[in-house]
């Protein structure tokens, strides 16, 4: 992943792929969106689609107004080349097939709800396939909940400045790659580089940073934490995941 956009505006007309100009797609052909307006006449539903009316002073007129989505991941494959997964976030599974669904409504509303839901995403998947962009649908325990909290923890590490040399950061991440699977925890190691080197802090910034960057292999899916043994990787979260983040073509 090497860019994302959030709230992604899904155009009601015409418009290039998202790619397009990018200097990794320059040899690229890449396909462009019919718009949301094209979508909605195939599937018969035109008049689904939301509008909005704008008052110019002397008449009002009534325009189309864009949906907007949850994430556009841009991503490179093996190959290098780029492409686009569209992420489509609820809460529920259940928040997919229905519109306001924890408010209290009639049947009617309900039927109603249901379609709108079904007409919505639908539009939103079709959009994105004519750019040849896959659509994929996430909820809140599509991810394992300690893998969710072991890279948010570690994600944070990524950023902080650290001023020790390249050769103590080399020294460190290797010690530490040779005790996973062994009774020593990461803090020991920490506290015996620290009593050399100071700068405790930043040892246990480069622990969390190895594992953000794959340095270390950990086991995700229990807490990674400092004072316990290191756990080498059981399950590789990028293939357990690795569909999540599947182009079109790797489907």
């Amino acid at each position: 992943v090497f860019d994302i956009h959030e709230q992604k505006m899904l155009h009601p007309t015409p418009t290039t792929h998202p790619l397009f100009g990018h200097p990794l797609a320059q040899t690229m052909i890449l396909a462009s969106h019919k718009g949301t307006l094209d979508v909605a006449e195939r599937l018969g539903s035109l008049r689904s689609h939301p509008t909005v009316w704008i008052d110019n002073g002397e008449q009002r007129e009534r325009f189309p107004f864009p949906y907007l989505g949850d994430l556009l991941l841009y991503l490179k494959s093996f190959n290098g080349n780029p492409y686009c997964v569209n992420w489509t976030v609820k809460n529920t599974e259940s928040d997919f097939s229905e519109h306001r669904r924890g408010k209290i409504k009639t049947l009617v509303q309900q039927h109603h709800d249901i379609e709108k839901a079904k007409i919505r995403h639908e539009i939103e998947r079709i959009y994105y396939l004519d750019a040849g962009i896959r659509t994929q649908q996430i909820v809140k325990n599509s991810i394992d909940d300690e893998v969710s909290a072991n890279l948010e923890l570690c994600m944070t590490a990524e950023d902080r400045p650290i001023t020790l040399s390249p050769v103590i950061i080399n020294d460190f991440t290797q010690s530490l790659t040779q005790a996973i699977g062994t009774s020593a925890t990461a803090a020991e190691i920490i506290n015996t580089y620290a009593k050399y080197h100071e700068k405790a802090h930043e040892f246990r910034m480069l622990f969390y940073r190895a594992v953000w960057r794959r340095e270390l292999l950990l086991d995700l899916f229990q807490p990674v934490l400092i004072d316990r043994p290191m756990v080498p990787q059981n399950k590789d979260v990028l293939d357990v995941y690795s569909n999540y983040f599947a182009g079109l073509s790797q489907c």
